[in-house]
C-alpha cells in the first residue's frame, strides 16, 4: 500500500468514527439543554439572581502577550563579547530540522565579518562554546537530504509514535513524538494497516511528515499529544 493511500484510509477511518461520536454529542448536548432550561425556568419563579462583578477573572498581562523578539538579543551581545576581544574565531553555520543537521565550517573569521555573517541570517542564533567557536544554528521546519527517503515512523517499544533512522526494527530512534492507545489502534485499523506502521512508514518530504502526526495524533493517549 503506498503512503498517499495508508494516510486516506487512516482518515477515512477516523472520519466515520467522529461522525458517530458527534451524534452522540449533539443527542446529550440536546438532552442537558432542555434539562437545564427546566431548571431555570423552575428557579426564576422562587428566587432572583444577583450579580456581581467578578474580580477573580485574569487579566492579560502584556508581557505575555509580547511575541519572541527573536535572536537578535543573544546576538547582540556575543557580538559586544567578540569585538571587544577582536580576534578571529573559527565559524560554523549550522542547520536544524525536524530530522537531521548539516554543520558547515566557514573558516577564520574576523569579528566584522561575522557581525556581516550574522546580518545574512537574521533568524540565526549566534553561540559561542567553550572551545571560542563561533555557530550560526538556523532552525528549519523541513527535512534534511540526508533524511529524505531515509526516515520511517514507526512505534517503538514502549508504544510511542516515533521517527527512525532507516525501518524500526533497527530501533534508531530519532525522535519520538507521542504515547499511542495501541488497543485502540488494533480495534479500528484493518492489519496491513497496522503492520506497515509496525514495519515502518517511509517518509519523503515535510508533507508526509506533518501527514503522518496529524493523522496518528487521533489515536494518542489522553493527554500525550503532540503540540
Amino acid at each position: 500500500m503506498s503512503f498517499s493511500s495508508l494516510i486516506k484510509q487512516l482518515k477515512k477511518l477516523l472520519k466515520q468514527k467522529k461522525r458517530w461520536v458527534s451524534l452522540g454529542l449533539i443527542i446529550f448536548a440536546a438532552g442537558v439543554s432542555i434539562t437545564a432550561s427546566a431548571y431555570y425556568l423552575s428557579k426564576d419563579r422562587t428566587s432572583t439572581v444577583e450579580f456581581q462583578e467578578d474580580n477573580s477573572l485574569p487579566v492579560w498581562n502584556s508581557d505575555v502577550l509580547l511575541s519572541d523578539s527573536g535572536p537578535e538579543k543573544q546576538n547582540k551581545e556575543w557580538m559586544d563579547v567578540l569585538m571587544r576581544e577582536n580576534e578571529p574565531k573559527q565559524v560554523f553555520h549550522q542547520i536544524n530540522y525536524v530530522c537531521g543537521e548539516e554543520i558547515s565550517l566557514l573558516g577564520w573569521l574576523e569579528p566584522e565579518e561575522i557581525a556581516q555573517l550574522s546580518s545574512r541570517y537574521p533568524n540565526a542564533l549566534l553561540t559561542v562554546n567553550e572551545h571560542s567557536q563561533v555557530y550560526l544554528t538556523e532552525k528549519i521546519d523541513d527535512l534534511s537530504e540526508q533524511c529524505k527517503g531515509n526516515a520511517y515512523f514507526g512505534i517503538d517499544k514502549d508504544g510511542n509514535l516515533s521517527l527512525f533512522k532507516g525501518i524500526p526494527s533497527n530501533d534508531q530512534i530519532i525522535r519520538t513524538f507521542f504515547q499511542l492507545n495501541v488497543q485502540h489502534l488494533k480495534s479500528s485499523l484493518p492489519r496491513e494497516t497496522l503492520d506497515q506502521l509496525y514495519n515502518g512508514i517511509r517518509i519523503m518530504d515535510f508533507d508526509d511528515y506533518n501527514s503522518v502526526i496529524s493523522t496518528f495524533s487521533d489515536y494518542a493517549v489522553q493527554g500525550n499529544k503532540a503540540e
